[in-house]
């Protein structure tokens, strides 16, 4: 960064620091550094492509850590006397992805990030949107909408739909999350027979039926005025079965938690849209975007990851969290 530039991302990074420990988040850092079969697998397909891989002196396949959430779940399996659940903490540094990044991005960035542990209930969840709200609201930024999804919600969607296959599923859930980056008709398009990108090279399809895409489509592009609406809308939208009704039970709850945490409909949208493309991710998640901004994309965003911790020990450790990039 020119010196210029310095100054401002540092008061930044204060302010925001100063909200999570207002909230009660405490530090934990984590080495830049992580084995390689720590980081893979964890993210999915194009999380493993992005990985910045190296060689330790003892050749060993080592990488840079491409999120904080990856390591702090190594971290609680690691140091299950000092980190008990349930557990608060935040943290601030740079990540390394190697893909392509546009206009705006880089390879190198920084996230400060928090992360509740040990907290099954989708209240945690809603205390993590709202401390990102105040995040924005603490540096000024009066226009901002948080959309949140359920990942359940989508599997419930996808299942409906005879798509049963875990690989399938991930690829479509990649396609819906490119969405905002690519276009509804690049989206169908990899939805089906696939396409070729912009730089010539060929983008598989996902290889599904017109009608199924359709659907897919269709749910995707829902909309109500508030949340509660919102959720009537989808539960008519989706097939039954008892993950829909999961799903549906999931985020009324968490509906409901929004409501009692004071948090307006207009800056916490439930969207069908947002699938967050880690495969990490369990059920609610959610992303920020700046309407009156576009062009930033997605300034923050996270999910819960009950599943994420026992990739490490041999028990589950329920967890959500979320990062501002």
């Amino acid at each position: 960064l020119l010196f210029d530039a310095v100054p401002v991302r540092k008061h930044v990074m204060r302010v925001i620091e100063g909200v999570f420990q207002r909230y009660g988040f405490l530090p934990v850092e984590t080495p830049a550094l992580e084995y390689l079969d720590v980081l893979l697998g964890t993210g999915g397909e194009n999380t493993n492509k992005e990985l910045f891989r190296l060689e330790s002196p003892e050749n060993e396949p080592i990488a840079l850590r491409f999120d904080h959430t990856v390591p702090f779940a190594r971290l609680l399996a690691q140091y299950p006397d000092r980190l008990k659940p349930p557990f608060r903490r935040y943290a601030c540094g740079p990540v390394w992805r190697a893909d392509k990044p546009g206009a705006g991005r880089f390879r190198e960035f920084t996230q400060l990030d928090i992360d509740v542990a040990g907290a099954p209930d989708v209240a945690a969840d809603a205390e993590v949107i709202a401390v990102m709200c105040e995040v924005m609201c603490a540096l000024g930024v009066e226009s901002f909408t948080m959309l949140v999804n359920d990942r359940k919600l989508i599997d419930a969607l996808l299942l409906g739909l005879g798509i049963d296959d875990v690989e399938k599923q991930k690829h479509v859930l990649r396609v819906i999350d490119k969405r905002a980056k690519v276009g509804l008709e690049n989206v169908r398009l990899e939805l089906g027979p696939g396409r070729i990108d912009e730089s010539g090279d060929p983008i598989p399809g996902a290889q599904l039926p017109e009608n199924v895409i359709d659907k897919l489509l269709a749910f995707i592009a829902l909309e109500a005025r508030t949340r509660k609406e919102m959720l009537t809308v989808m539960k008519g939208s989706l097939p039954e079965s008892e993950t829909a009704a999961e799903a549906i039970a999931e985020m009324t709850d968490l509906a409901d938690c929004l409501d009692a945490l004071g948090l307006e409909e207009k800056h916490v949208r439930f969207d069908p849209s947002l699938a967050r493309g880690l495969d990490y991710y369990t059920g609610p998640v959610f992303e920020m975007i700046l309407p009156q901004a576009p062009q930033f994309g997605s300034v923050m965003g996270g999910g819960r990851y009950d599943g994420l911790v026992a990739r490490f020990m041999d028990r589950p450790i329920p967890a959500t969290g979320a990062s501002v990039g």
